[in-house]
């Protein structure tokens, strides 16, 4: 059905305004645009038209396709096999002793890899017994995320958490009782024209650790906070390539606007072919530029789903058939029952005509409704997952 092509390239997909603006159905609407029906009409050297789909894909549960055209597209993941320093308990015992002598835990993820969000929820859970009380992450959107009810994730929140995943670790760092802070460039931060691919990095790098800084540390410089990003926004060092501008990345800024020296864990660098790890990183060409790497090994798949959500106490659940079409894709989206569609689904899945594939759920009940791209197209259908 999909024929796979390359990337050579990566665009960085910002947050974006207009977006705040959209009613939920509306952005959930929107991932049939972001997501052509047929990927061969995809120009492989059109970036921002490649990129988005797979990003899309793991918006709507698809990992399996996203996954796919990852491997065809190395300079998005650039893993590199690691060797184990130990596991992640140990790392974690390890990052407990570490985050005593701190107030700053910055760890990164792909956006293209919802599992990257299960480290968050480790962590958090340790540290909080040592005083850490605020959870920051990139896109976070400050009039919804910092105004919101615990346990509540609005579709608006930020760019990432409208991933099921992510959500549901936002839920689980509310029942920490961590504050949630946004500290996202703002769009009057934005330069109007810039005339290169640093200066708008620059420019959204110093308006991170501005605004960070307002948040959080300037007025309270004892505060505790673990920072959640993407990609190498977390690099302790400027990246200087011959010829081009000097970039300094967030971590960079807000260590020295803090004079914290914070600890940074790095998940997209090093690759495991076993279990996930704690992966001894020191030979490769970040090893300076963070503190810890955790490498995972390749996401497998059962009826086009991830393993590992199994593991995590997922249920595989059959969509009710009048929720399905023969002719056109759709999303399903499971909310708790009596839930508002306003808040993010605790699951949401693309089904192309025919696909057969399952929904994964904890135990509980849910309102299940499906949507083409025209519209809703049925439910709320009510099911019991787990009786």
């Amino acid at each position: 059905m999909f024929r796979i092509i390359g990337l050579v390239l990566v665009a960085m997909v910002e947050p974006s305004a207009a977006s705040a603006q959209w009613t939920a159905e509306q952005r959930l609407l929107s991932m049939f645009e972001w997501i052509p029906e047929d990927l061969d009409s995809l120009d492989p050297e059109d970036i921002s038209l490649y990129q988005r789909p797979i990003q899309g894909f793991g918006f709507v549960g698809r990992e399996d396709i996203a996954e796919s055209m990852l491997e065809n597209a190395p300079s998005l993941t650039s893993t590199e096999a690691c060797p184990e320093r130990g596991t992640v308990a140990d790392f974690l015992e390890q990052l407990e002793a570490e985050a005593a002598d701190t107030r700053i835990v910055m760890l990164n993820e792909s956006h293209f890899e919802p599992r990257h969000r299960l480290l968050v929820v480790q962590i958090a859970e340790r540290l909080v017994e040592q005083g850490y009380e605020f959870f920051a992450a990139e896109t976070f959107n400050i009039w919804v995320a910092e105004g919101r009810a615990p346990g509540s994730v609005p579709y608006n929140i930020g760019a990432y958490s409208y991933e099921p995943v992510y959500a549901r670790m936002l839920r689980r760092i509310d029942e920490l009782y961590l504050t949630t802070l946004a500290y996202e460039q703002t769009p009057e931060q934005v330069p109007e024209n810039p005339e290169t691919w640093e200066e708008r990095i620059n420019a959204r790098e110093t308006a991170q650790a501005a605004n960070m800084m307002d948040a959080l540390f300037d007025h309270d410089q004892d505060a505790k906070v673990i920072i959640f990003v993407g990609g190498g926004h977390l690099f302790e060092q400027p990246v200087n390539n011959e010829g081009r501008e000097e970039v300094r990345w967030f971590g960079n800024r807000l260590a020295e606007a803090t004079g914290v020296n914070h600890v940074t864990i790095y998940q997209t660098k090093c690759s495991s072919e076993g279990t996930t790890v704690w992966a001894d990183g020191s030979e490769t060409n970040i090893s300076h530029q963070v503190d810890h790497f955790i490498a995972h090994p390749p996401v497998e798949f059962e009826r086009n789903r991830p393993t590992w959500r199994r593991e995590i106490g997922d249920i595989d659940t059959d969509i009710p058939a009048e929720l399905l079409s023969e002719s056109e894709r759709v999303i399903v989206e499971a909310h708790p029952a009596g839930g508002s569609t306003e808040e993010v689904a605790i699951d949401r899945l693309m089904l192309f005509p025919g696909e057969d594939i399952p929904l994964l759920l904890p135990p509980g009940r849910y309102d299940v409704r499906s949507w083409t791209a025209d519209g809703l197209l049925g439910g709320p259908v009510e099911i019991s997952v787990g009786d």
